[in-house]
């Protein structure tokens, strides 16, 4: 398990989107780098207002912007109370004179669900406020055929409520840091 989750870390690291290798889901071949590229080209937003990072989060791993930041890891996460590893790169950048955009992109995943991609932006307002924006894709088959849209719905809810418990949490990180500097580094929400 170990060296297939190495070699596919070494073919994202060096192909980028166009290295990751299909796998078999539902009876069927599904490419992540293609959705993951899908989801990028489909999201007008960030082309519109960050052109160099929408440049880097779809030619990975060239034209990476000066000022970038990016790590990568995996994650083993128990889902369906089963055990589901995902390979995960993290990229961010400070943009204009106070903000950052950031990515975190699941490359792969073993199980449950095919890939996933988060993009978001904060950016200073007035004095001592910040905004965050952040939207999150995942590709899953579990959620096809009958009943679909309702389950979307409840996992939307489910999603919805974690991701703001996730913000509760960077606020709190922030302001006991009373730091402008948002880089990944010096940014722990694990407390």
């Amino acid at each position: 398990l170990r060296q297939v989750l190495l070699n596919r870390f070494r073919a994202y690291k060096k192909n980028g989107l166009a290295g990751i290798k299909p796998y078999a889901r539902s009876k069927k071949e599904f490419s992540a780098g293609e959705e993951l590229k899908n989801q990028i080209l489909h999201g007008p937003i960030l082309k519109k207002r960050s052109p160099v990072f929408h440049k880097y989060a779809l030619d990975y791993p060239n034209n990476k912007p000066e000022g970038a930041e990016e790590s990568f890891f995996w994650v083993n996460s128990i889902i369906d109370d089963k055990p589901t590893i995902a390979l995960v790169h993290r990229v961010g950048m400070p943009h204009g004179n106070d903000g950052y955009v950031y990515m975190e992109r699941h490359f792969y995943i073993s199980r449950s669900h095919n890939c996933l991609q988060g993009i978001g932006a904060a950016m200073v307002h007035g004095e001592e406020e910040t905004v965050v924006l952040y939207a999150t894709r995942t590709s899953t088959d579990q959620v096809s055929g009958f009943g679909s849209a309702a389950k979307r719905t409840i996992g939307n809810k489910v999603m919805g409520g974690r991701m703001a418990d996730n913000f509760e949490r960077a606020r709190k990180v922030l302001a006991a840091s009373k730091s402008k500097d948002l880089s990944l580094r010096n940014l722990s929400l694990d407390d």
